[in-house]
This record gives structure tokens, sequence and C-alpha cells, in this order.
């Protein structure tokens, strides 16, 4: 087992074991992994999550609720579960923006009224045109 580490943990208070494992899968394995052992459906755009590695998802004694948090939390995506169905959307993280709107001469524009190209977001500016 080249590569792979697993540890077993046993906790004798509550007669459960725990396996974690350290290695690592393509996502679309992993949700289909997920499919299979819970009849949950996942909806995603292939180009999105294409080349994205996640954690080999542990799927003993655990809910399907921290199934998803824990496949979900180390990547740019959140998910909607909706009775069986999980749909799961890439986010799409914008640098914030901050600066002074300046006219030709270069005098503050109070007030001025910018917009990310591409995108409908209308970051807005102080009154006093200090930044956007």
């Amino acid at each position: 087992m080249a590569g792979m580490s697993l540890q077993s943990i046993d906790t004798l208070a509550f007669s459960q074991s725990a396996t974690h494992s350290n290695q690592r899968i393509l996502l679309s394995t992993a949700l289909k992994k997920v499919e299979n052992k819970t009849g949950l459906v996942f909806f995603y755009k292939s180009a999105d999550i294409k080349d994205i590695w996640v954690a080999d998802p542990i799927l003993i004694n655990k809910t399907n609720q921290t199934v998803l948090e824990e496949l979900f939390s180390m990547i740019p995506f959140q998910y909607t579960l909706k009775g069986n169905t999980v749909a799961i959307n890439k986010i799409h993280r914008l640098n914030p923006i901050s600066g002074i709107v300046k006219d030709a001469k270069g005098d503050p524009i109070a007030g001025a009224s910018i917009t990310v190209k591409g995108t409908a977001k209308e970051p807005q500016p102080d009154l006093t045109a200090d930044s956007v």
C-alpha cells in the first residue's frame, strides 16, 4: 500500500470504531462512491470538478450531512442538499476592489459608479470618493 496511511482509533466508551485514510482521489470518483453507498444524487458541471482532488471519504458510521461537510470542507465548492439531491457549485471569489476614482485632472469623483467587467457587481463607493 504505497502512499496510503490508514489509522484506526477504537473508542471503548462508545463502542465505535473510526478509520481515517490519507489517500486522495478525484472528486468525481469520490462523488460516485458516495452515490453508491448513500443513495444521494449529485448534480454539477463536469468542467468544474475536473482535476479536483479530495481525501477519500470514509462513509462508516457517518450521516450524509457529515460526509458532505467533510468532502467539501477543503475545496472551493458549495453544495445544497434537498432530499437526496445534492447540487454542487464552484465558488468564484472576486478580489476586493479598493481605490480612488479620479477624473482626468486627478481630482476624486464623489459618488462615482463602477462595474466589475463580466459581472453584475457594482461596488458602492463612499460619498467622499476615498475608496470604492
